[in-house]
């Protein structure tokens, strides 16, 4: 039986998840900017309930970004750590693509919006998403940071919005072209089901190597080294 845990911190909305031979169950909920002792405290109990322990986990998922700065951290330190004691295969997964998941399907181009702060939004263009099975990162046609009118813009009338920043586009665009934006734009077993396909490939993460994915350049990096958000 193959146990596979995934971390994903990347937003004010956290989750973590299990999955047991396909048998999935989740915690989601909203951080209090305490990410790491609240991920730590979810993960354990999920793992009681499910009558495991760490050292029963075969492999580790986690959402890379983007996101918020420390708290993808959070998450990536801490599938890292779990994979390190025993040499555990890990899949990082981009937040952009957990954030499609629900609206796969929609017509026409898909437009995944993260929140950024001052920045606007990050943002991330599928321009055929039902010609897939499921979100993968070579079915996007560009990525980036724009504020909310600017996106509108620059996606003319045919596009859908979706993400948990999508919220931040209401009133500048209709209302039908915006799916969610309202708490949680993704679960654990979305991360879960992307990570699978690339365990069952052999197509995994290097940890040591594995770092967040920013799509402009966190005010940390700018100020005391190189990065990228």
């Amino acid at each position: 039986m193959v146990l596979t845990i995934s971390f994903d911190t990347a937003t004010y909305y956290a989750g973590v998840g299990l999955s047991l031979d396909g048998a999935v169950t989740e915690r989601i909920w909203r951080s209090k900017n305490n990410h790491g002792v609240e991920l730590m405290t979810h993960a354990e109990a999920l793992l009681n309930d499910a009558g495991r322990t760490f050292r029963d986990i075969d492999r580790v998922a986690v959402a890379i970004g983007p996101g918020r700065f420390t708290a993808l951290r959070v998450g990536i330190s801490t599938a890292k750590g779990v994979c390190s004691v025993r040499g555990l295969p890990l899949v990082g997964i981009s937040t952009f693509e957990l954030m499609a998941m629900d609206h796969w399907k929609a017509p026409g181009p898909l437009v995944v919006a993260v929140d950024a702060g001052s920045s606007g939004v990050a943002w991330a263009h599928y321009p055929r998403p039902s010609e897939f099975p499921v979100p993968v990162a070579e079915a996007r046609a560009g990525v980036g940071v724009a504020m909310p009118k600017d996106l509108v813009a620059r996606f003319g009338t045919g596009a859908r919005f979706c993400g948990e920043g999508a919220g931040r586009l209401r009133g500048l665009v209709d209302d039908g072209r915006i799916m969610g934006g309202e708490g949680p734009a993704r679960r654990p077993w979305h991360l879960l089901e992307l990570s699978t396909p690339r365990f069952e490939a052999g197509d995994t993460d290097d940890p040591a190597r594995l770092v967040p994915f920013y799509v402009r350049q966190p005010t940390i990096a700018r100020s005391n080294g190189p990065g990228s958000e």
